[in-house]
């Protein structure tokens, strides 16, 4: 839960720095919010905790890829948006296929 206001928080209260630096703030709680869950395993669950941790992952991996989409010069290789985003959706689809095994 703590997670989720601070994600609010940076975004709202980094309005006046821009779309980039909002992102690369979250991207930044997402790493320790991450590295956090990799070395507390907080639920009881193993299950869970491989579930909560390989979500993180793939949240930052699709920030990472939205702001890869955000600059210019990615915007200007032909195909680089379009073969992130497909990175972007193996990377949720393995995970759903790990949920529904």
């Amino acid at each position: 839960m703590l997670r989720k206001a601070l994600v609010v928080a940076f975004t709202v209260t980094m309005v006046p720095y821009g779309v980039e630096m909002q992102a690369h703030m979250v991207l930044g709680l997402l790493i320790v919010a991450f590295a956090l869950q990799i070395s507390l395993q907080p639920y009881a669950s193993p299950l869970v905790n491989s579930l909560e941790t390989a979500a993180l992952g793939v949240l930052m991996l699709t920030f990472w890829v939205g702001l890869l989409n955000y600059d210019e010069t990615v915007r200007g290789v032909p195909a680089a948006g379009e073969s992130l985003s497909v990175v972007v959706f193996l990377a949720n689809l393995v995970g759903w296929f790990r949920l529904n095994r």
